[in-house]
This record gives C-alpha cells, sequence and structure tokens, in this order.
C-alpha cells in the first residue's frame, strides 16, 4: 500500500488562495480515489484565519473554513512534500531559496499542471510522476511573472475571490486527473 502523497499548498499569506486550493486538492483527490495529505501555508504571520472574502465565497460553495489558522512555511515542511505548490514564481523562488536541494518539487500549481499534461508519465504512479516533471524543469520556469500563476485576490472584494476559487477549484480537478491518469497499478 502506498502512503499519502503529500502537497503543501503556499500563498502569501495562508488566508487566501492557499487554503482554498488546499480544500480543492483535498476534494479533487478524495472524489478520484488518490490517498493525499495537504497542508497549506505562506510567508507572513501565522495564526490568522482565512480572510472574510475567501469564507464568504467558500460559504457560498457550501465549505467551512473558518477552522483555518494561516501558517508561516519552513524549510523542514518543504522537505517533508512529495510536492510544493505554489500560487505565483515568486514563491517559488522564495522557497528554492528557503531549501535549495528541493527545487525540483517546487511549482507553481498551474505550471505543475501544465507540465504533467504535457509529459508521458504512463505506468508511473502519482510520486513518480511529480518526480519526472522537476526533472526536467529549468529554474528559468520560475523566473518573471506567467499565465502558471494565481492572481491575488486579498483585499480585492468577492468577484476577484470567487475568480480565484473557479481558477483553483480547475487547476487542482486537472492536477488530480492528470496524477491519476495511465498509472502503474497499485503495489498491494
Amino acid at each position: 500500500m502506498r502512503a499519502p502523497l503529500k502537497i503543501l499548498v503556499v500563498c502569501t499569506a495562508n488566508v487566501c488562495r492557499s487554503p482554498m486550493a488546499a480544500h480543492f486538492l483535498t476534494a479533487a483527490a478524495a472524489d478520484a480515489g488518490l490517498e493525499v495529505e495537504v497542508a497549506s501555508s505562506g510567508f507572513l504571520l501565522g495564526d490568522q484565519t482565512a480572510s472574510d472574502e475567501v469564507l464568504a465565497v467558500m460559504g457560498e460553495r457550501g465549505v467551512d473554513l473558518s477552522s483555518h489558522r494561516s501558517r508561516l512555511t519552513t524549510p523542514a515542511m518543504v522537505a517533508e512534500a512529495d510536492v510544493v505548490l505554489t500560487m505565483e514564481r515568486r514563491h517559488a523562488r522564495d522557497l528554492v531559496l528557503m531549501a535549495p536541494g528541493h527545487s525540483r518539487r517546487i511549482h507553481t500549481v498551474g505550471g505543475a499542471v501544465d507540465l504533467l499534461e504535457a509529459a508521458d508519465t504512463t505506468g508511473k504512479g502519482p510520486a513518480e510522476k511529480l518526480t519526472s516533471i522537476g526533472e526536467g524543469r529549468s529554474t528559468a520556469a520560475l523566473l518573471g511573472v506567467g499565465e502558471d500563476e494565481v492572481a491575488d485576490p486579498y483585499g480585492r472584494g468577492r468577484k476577484e475571490n470567487r475568480s480565484a476559487a473557479s481558477h483553483l477549484e480547475s487547476l487542482s480537478a486537472r492536477l488530480i486527473n492528470a496524477l491519476i491518469a495511465d498509472q502503474a497499478p497499485s503495489p498491494d
């Protein structure tokens, strides 16, 4: 039996995008029958609640994030994860500096989806797929800004938070689908 896939989702403050992404990844994995442990963190103050807008937007979807408390990202958290998914390239660059030995496991969530969907990972399990996309990626992919990023909705109103939630829900479903597609049989 395989150990659960450990996913760490990181954004700026861990009060908007990463808590939403953690929920959507967990839900998509459960629907697909993929065992995951999803955690989220950020770079700013810890022990903060999700933003009021995120609580409202997720509440509209029947999701209660009121128990969420932000956490600060540590090198140990990065080291323990099978993959670290960030919302922006700058987050990924900061994590590479924080935990340089783990750069191949750090991706923007959109970048990971793009790489997984483009790669031939037939016969590989989810963890192997994530390892293979990191091996072929240049760290130059983390420079600049790009379409692989999820815009920060913090302080921007309900419309922007709904947009971020929809974007993250779509990326989460695509990522989980790519991880389970054509995977190797489970060794029992």
